[in-house]
């Protein structure tokens, strides 16, 4: 919960942030143009990295299904599909009593893993990316 916030909050304190610096280092003659390809890029980069994140997720559910098993449930990779789907009651199809318990708790821990990953690859992106930008508008300074 308290990493949805965290990214939450981020995306949308400096989108406006991001889109104000660009438009104040571009003439006003190209304004138009910067923030066309301003716009492009950063909803370009957000589907990328939805793309990724999402790829990582499910990745990961699977991987610890293959590893931990089901358990309960017959098909080790339709319960992995259906949890990285969200479909809770389609993973939990055909189970009932103590079963159905113990399926719900490892299809939490499978989500939970992948979702750890996922949260992980974006944290080591954003690092990576904040160390070239840094290193970035160091070397192109002139002071």
């Amino acid at each position: 919960m308290s990493g949805m916030i965290v990214l939450g909050s981020g995306g949308g304190l400096l989108n406006g942030e991001t889109q104000k610096a660009i438009m104040s280092a571009v003439p006003r003659e190209r304004s138009g143009m910067a923030s066309g390809i301003s716009t492009t890029s950063r909803f370009s980069g957000i589907l990328l990295g939805f793309a990724m994140l999402s790829g990582v997720l499910a990745t990961m559910v699977r991987s610890w299904v293959r590893t931990f098993g089901c358990g309960v449930c017959q098909h080790a990779s339709t319960f992995a599909d259906a949890i990285v789907a969200g479909d809770l009651p389609g993973a939990l199809i055909g189970l009932s009593g103590s079963a159905r318990t113990t399926g719900l708790e490892q299809a939490h821990q499978a989500f939970s893993h992948g979702f750890s990953w996922a949260l992980l690859t974006a944290a080591v992106f954003a690092f990576i990316s904040s160390v070239m930008v840094f290193t970035l508008m160091r070397t192109g300074r002139q002071d």
